[in-house]
């Protein structure tokens, strides 16, 4: 298909609405909305249907932004975008939010603005200058068509950084190296030879100390043997010297229990006669209490003959009581009555104070609608409008006027010579006429029909106001009116009820006569109940004070004997004791008798132990004599020779730990060593491969191999625009193979003609498009070739055409942008465009 008008009508501006509607904006750089908005409207509106083919089929989208100026207001307006999936007849919404929209337009196209572009419009003279352009200029466009450049400098960059990094871990390491330099192997062997020195001598030195160790051993078992012979001795003497104080322990331990006993019985006794006296009080008190009891009994007995009396009043209070009872649920209902007419007064008084501000603003609203249709621009509107139409009919007679000079004049120019003439622009040039530009007075009406209007509308809705807040009014009338009417009946029935209630209470209030007679009622029962209730726990305690006292009675006798039997064992126990001042003596041990008794078992025990002891040691003891000093002596020695040992085996620690410090070192800087030695290689090949890349040579390698490739795919598609003539080859240059000519010869594509250059750029830029395409999911179905024909001859026009028709087929279509009207005859679908003029913008029609 074709779309065709003459130049600057608007045949590239659809191709901008596509991109304005797919993704907001323009694939120029730097346009504002200001350079495609008409400034008059202030906003354009594109709404956009398209479809995408996927391995589900074909799915259908709408798309509609809205694009506003920027105006009176300091920001520019937010776009509008709003994105569909349609189903048949139903638009079911996507997004409608401008970002989200583009997220989810580039998403299901699969490329951004600039490769859309670059595969979906090839304009004009481009693809022809990209086969003819020198090499670095053509690797330059390779590199930006498929963002290559991040192996040109951002990979040299890299890769210096690399360099960078190895050179500062160089360093690292050089400097970690550094606290290692000594660690030697050389002074790793000194110190190995040291401590095992070192060694040797601790050990010679631990046998000869092990040996008079031995010797130190056995002297000293001899020597304790004696210590503890006179040890024994001596303590055995000690212990005999104690026999006395032993032996009186003895008599102590023997008597002890009888002293315990003999305060045990005294103590007993004497508890038995406090018992006896407290229970002589008991007796007399509970003696008293009976005779108490008797009393009360006498005293209630007399109190119960007024029982009738009681039961008189009893029945008087239950007969007013139930009286009162029955207006209770009259009381009740006067309270409710009472609340109703509180809540009918609030409601009264905020009816009452709506009905005043609805007055208030009814007289607000008609002060005001005097002032607002009283101002001066609407006095005397219509007499103004009238005026001014008769000054429009003048203005348009004068511009009659005026125009029938100008045609009289051009009369007189073209020299028709004739008085008529003359006289009538003598006549016309002397009428009066103002100067007031039509357009002026046509805007003048229309401002004053625009105020008419006004006047008109402000009118309405004043009177539509102040009728609804009359009848606002009158409603809260008619409500304050019913609201009166329930108060005084309701205040009716309450003052008669009140009369009645107040007729029985005389005056007090219902409920706290009523509790006041049930609790008298209740005191003149309880009080009866009470008395009765007292006769019979009085008689109840009077039983229990006599079974009381029996028992009392019965213990004390009991306590008598008790004391008599102590008195005896008491003096059975004394005889046994010189007098009490002994049994005093001998109880003050009873704390600590099994002390005393542990004492005594301890020294029977080792009296007997330090017997045995002594006898079996009296024989060796003489055999031998031993000397203080001398152990002392050979003590000091031997602990003399064992700090040096220890001093030797302190040193020879401390060289093994200089030793595995100095070892540890040294594994350490060897280690060290090997990194720097690794890295040292590693920054080595980096080098290498800097130099590889530099003054971007990887760049141009890879842009090689995209030519290559491109060319490849351009050939088959020239191949095929050429039926077989002409192929493409890229080395270092493009190059036309020549298939037809007997010698099949190879050369240089700026060697062509200017139709079979076209060509050939032509199928560069179908394969350079296909692989940009390639970065989307999506097949390519479309294109634009945007001019390029007009240097095309009509032969060279048809054969272009013939080519692209070879290209078409039922999933791919080709847009031809083009004011050459040769091509306008070969196309069956054309979109034509017809230019703006007037207040009318371009405008489309399309033949099929």
């Amino acid at each position: 298909f074709g779309i065709f008008g003459v130049t600057g009508s608007g045949k590239s501006t659809i191709l901008d609405c596509f991109f304005l509607a797919i993704y907001g904006e323009l694939p120029k750089k730097n346009i504002k909305r200001e350079d495609y908005i008409n400034a008059q409207v202030g906003k354009c509106c594109i709404n956009f249907k398209f479809s995408i083919l996927n391995e589900n089929g074909r799915t259908f989208y709408e798309v509609y932004r809205e694009l506003q100026l920027q105006g009176a207001r300091k920001n520019q307006p937010a776009p509008i975008a709003k994105l569909f999936k349609v189903i048949e007849n139903d638009k079911i919404p996507l997004e409608d939010n401008a970002t989200r929209v583009n997220e989810k337009i580039n998403k299901i196209i699969g490329l951004d603005i600039d490769d859309f572009s670059k595969c979906i419009v090839l304009p004009q003279g481009q693809f022809s200058s990209f086969v003819t352009m020198q090499r670095a200029q053509r690797l330059d466009m390779v590199s930006g068509l498929f963002n290559l450049e991040k192996y040109g400098d951002g990979l040299t960059d890299r890769i210096k950084l690399k360099l960078r990094r190895f050179d500062d871990d160089l360093n690292y390491k050089t400097g970690e190296l550094a606290p290692y330099v000594e660690a030697t192997q050389e002074g790793l062997n000194v110190c190995l030879k040291e401590l095992e020195d070192t060694k040797k001598l601790y050990e010679s030195e631990n046998e000869k100390i092990q040996k008079i160790e031995e010797i130190f051993n056995d002297y000293k078992r001899n020597y304790d043997i004696h210590k503890r012979f006179i040890d024994a001795k001596n303590k055995y003497d000690e212990l005999i010297k104690s026999a006395k104080q032993i032996d009186r322990y003895r008599y102590i331990l023997a008597k002890i229990d009888l002293s315990e006993n003999f305060y045990q019985k005294s103590d007993e006794r004497l508890e038995t006669e406090n018992q006896i006296k407290n229970y002589n009080n008991d007796i007399l008190k509970l003696e008293e209490e009976i005779v108490s009891i008797n009393n009360d009994i006498s005293k209630i007995d007399l109190d119960l003959k007024n029982k009738d009396l009681f039961q008189k009043q009893l029945c008087e209070i239950s007969s007013l009581i139930a009286k009162l009872e029955v207006l209770i649920d009259e009381a009740v209902a006067n309270d409710d009555r009472q609340k109703e007419i509180v809540k009918l007064r609030n409601e009264y008084t905020q009816i009452l104070s709506k009905y005043t501000k609805a007055q208030e603003l009814v007289i607000q609203l008609q002060e005001e609608k005097k002032e607002v249709l009283s101002s001066d621009k609407f006095v005397n509107i219509e007499s103004k409008i009238s005026a001014k139409i008769n000054e429009l009919i003048k203005v348009a007679q004068n511009q009659f006027i005026i125009e029938e000079i100008d045609f009289l004049y051009l009369l007189e120019k073209q020299n028709l010579d004739c008085i008529l003439i003359k006289d009538r622009i003598k006549s016309l040039e002397k009428s009066e006429y103002t100067n007031v530009p039509l357009q002026t007075c046509v805007q003048d009406l229309n401002t004053l029909y625009q105020s008419m209007d006004e006047f008109n509308r402000l009118n309405s809705d004043f009177n539509e106001k102040i009728t609804n807040l009359n009848l606002k009014v009158t409603d809260f009338a008619s409500k304050l009116n019913l609201l009166k009417s329930r108060g005084i009946d309701l205040k009716n029935a309450f003052d008669k009820t009140n009369e009645k209630i107040e007729k029985l209470t005389g005056g007090e209030v219902l409920d706290e006569k009523i509790s006041s007679l049930k609790k008298q009622k209740g005191d003149i029962e309880t009080l009866l109940n009470s008395l009765t209730e007292m006769r019979k726990e009085r008689n109840d305690l009077l039983l229990q004070k006599q079974t009381e006292l029996s028992c009392v009675t019965a213990k004390l006798s009991f306590k008598k004997e008790l004391i008599l039997k102590l008195n005896s064992e008491i003096e059975v126990i004394k005889e046994s004791f010189s007098g009490n001042s002994e049994i005093f003596e001998i109880y003050s041990y009873r704390e600590k008798k099994e002390s005393i008794k542990k004492e005594i078992e301890n020294y029977d025990a080792e009296i007997l132990a330090l017997k045995k002891l002594t006898e079996s040691l009296s024989g060796y003891s003489d055999s031998q004599k031993f000397s203080d000093r001398e152990y002392c002596e050979r003590e000091d020695n031997l602990k003399k020779l064992k700090e040096n040992l220890d001093f030797l085996h302190i040193k020879y620690n401390n060289l093994l730990k200089d030793y595995q410090n100095l070892s540890q070192k040294f594994e350490k800087r060897c280690k060290i060593e090997q990194e720097i030695l690794e890295l040292t290689k590693n920054k080595t090949v980096v080098s290498e491969l800097f130099n590889a890349v530099k003054n971007k040579k990887f760049l141009e390698f890879i842009a090689e191999e995209y030519l290559a490739e491109i060319a490849l795919d351009a050939k088959s598609i020239l191949l095929e625009l050429t039926s077989g003539r002409y192929g493409l080859l890229y080395s270092g240059d493009f190059y036309v193979e020549d298939f037809i000519s007997a010698s099949g010869e190879t050369r240089r594509v700026d060697t062509v003609s200017g139709g079979e250059l076209f060509l050939v750029s032509l199928s560069l830029a179908l394969a350079l498009s296909k692989y940009i395409y390639a970065k989307s999911s999506r097949p390519m179905e479309f294109f634009f070739l945007d001019e390029g024909f007009g240097s095309l001859d009509k032969d060279l026009v048809e054969t272009v055409v013939d080519c692209l028709y070879k290209l078409r087929n039922s999933n791919f279509s080709i847009g031809i942008i083009s004011h050459v009207e040769a091509l306008k005859e070969r196309l069956p679908v054309r979109i034509n465009v017809q230019g703006a003029r007037g207040d009318k913008g371009s405008s489309l029609t399309i033949t099929a």
